[in-house]
């Protein structure tokens, strides 16, 4: 079947900084969707890491950015456009940074997607 969409919807289950559960960040669009797992442990170690650098609150914007980038990258449909749930409020200049470091020619937005709108 030939893609005839390519802006997706990106959203997360179970928020990079609560470091019990696994978090689960998906891309989707009517007619496909993929997801990446950040499992419990690579969270832990990764927040050790952030914590270190003296930046544990932009721990979580930018390893959310991060998994973004590696579902966009893995994905096997062409991606043009994403629509980012709103996950951390003042830092939406930080994760669309970090997103076109990757992926330049990608149009990133943020707004209220899922249960929420």
């Amino acid at each position: 079947m030939q893609q005839k969409l390519f802006r997706f919807e990106v959203d997360q289950s179970i928020r990079v900084e609560e470091l019990k559960n696994n978090t689960i960040v998906a891309l989707a669009n009517e007619e496909s969707g993929f997801t990446v797992k950040l499992p419990v442990r690579v969270k832990r170690q990764l927040y050790e890491y952030f914590r270190c650098l003296g930046q544990p609150k932009k721990f979580a914007p930018k390893i959310f950015a991060a998994i973004i980038v590696l579902a966009v990258k893995k994905f096997r449909n062409n991606v043009s456009e994403l629509l980012i749930d709103i996950e951390y409020p003042g830092y939406e200049v930080l994760i669309i940074r970090i997103i076109r470091e990757s992926l330049p020619n990608l149009f990133v937005c943020f707004g209220m997607i899922g249960k929420k709108c």
